[in-house]
């Protein structure tokens, strides 16, 4: 019997470490086939040497109209279809006063979290319109959802994936084309290690999350149905990791006298 994996592709950006390398291992573990996509071209091909023959490893700049193009050509060359973008390519820049924090580290953050999802989306849906299916899972944090001061670009970009993700679905429901995105809390990679704010949550017992565990909860968004637009809540609570759906955004009545 064939399993919910077994031949699908899955194309992942920022693949070469991280949730994204942790994800195209576990893809490929359950019968997928993986194309790790990253501007690192080195950290990607030892991702794929780890996964096998099953998968394509492509030098990519999500922010690069002609590097999403040219991957996206490279991966139907090689397995015929693309079953699941997941934009996982993400950049972080912490800032103090916000009057010195430079633009060009901002416009570069919308550039790779924001417009590189769009730019891969935009590649790869004719695909899976040609083919009648498909889905993509992007990634949100729990910055994107309540704001952070120290990371104001970040979050930015994150809560417009979460616009973005719930748009798409919406765009491409008639073509049996889903959209989701996973609202992560702290998970110790390459873009968190060395940083004061994940030694100062660590040190004040907070739950830090493994890349194993957001490919799981990746894993499981793909293989539910009806899940559609779907913002997904992946937090450590007091008894440990919670997932949660979360809800259509409500607003309280205030009554303003003029």
């Amino acid at each position: 019997m064939r399993g919910f994996w077994d031949g699908k592709v899955a194309f992942v950006t920022g693949g070469g470490s991280g949730i994204g390398a942790a994800f195209a291992s576990l893809v490929a573990a359950k019968g997928g086939l993986v194309v790790v996509a990253d501007i690192d071209e080195a950290a990607a091909v030892e991702t794929a040497r780890r996964i096998g023959e099953h998968s394509l490893a492509v030098r990519m700049d999500v922010a690069s109209q002609s590097d999403v193009a040219r991957a996206v050509a490279l991966a139907t060359g090689r397995f015929g279809r693309i079953d699941l973008l997941h934009n996982n390519a993400s950049i972080l820049h912490r800032n103090d006063a916000i009057e010195e924090m430079p633009v060009e580290a901002f416009r570069r953050v919308l550039e790779i979290n924001a417009l590189g999802s769009f730019l891969c989306a935009r590649a790869i849906v004719p695909v899976m319109k040609a083919q009648g299916s498909g889905t993509i899972i992007n990634m949100s944090s729990r910055g994107g959802l309540r704001g952070q001061g120290h990371t104001l670009a970040y979050s930015t970009t994150k809560a417009g994936i979460i616009s973005f993700t719930r748009g798409l679905a919406e765009h491409l429901q008639p073509y049996a084309i889903k959209a989701c995105a996973l609202s992560v809390g702290l998970v110790e990679t390459a873009m968190t290690a060395g940083g004061a704010y994940l030694a100062r949550a660590k040190s004040e017992g907070r739950y830090v999350f493994r890349p194993e565990q957001m490919a799981a909860a990746l894993a499981y968004i793909a293989e539910q149905d009806g899940n559609s637009g779907a913002i997904y809540e992946y937090f450590g609570g007091e008894a440990g990791p919670e997932m949660r759906r979360l809800g259509d955004f409500t607003y309280d009545r205030i009554d303003v006298a003029l």
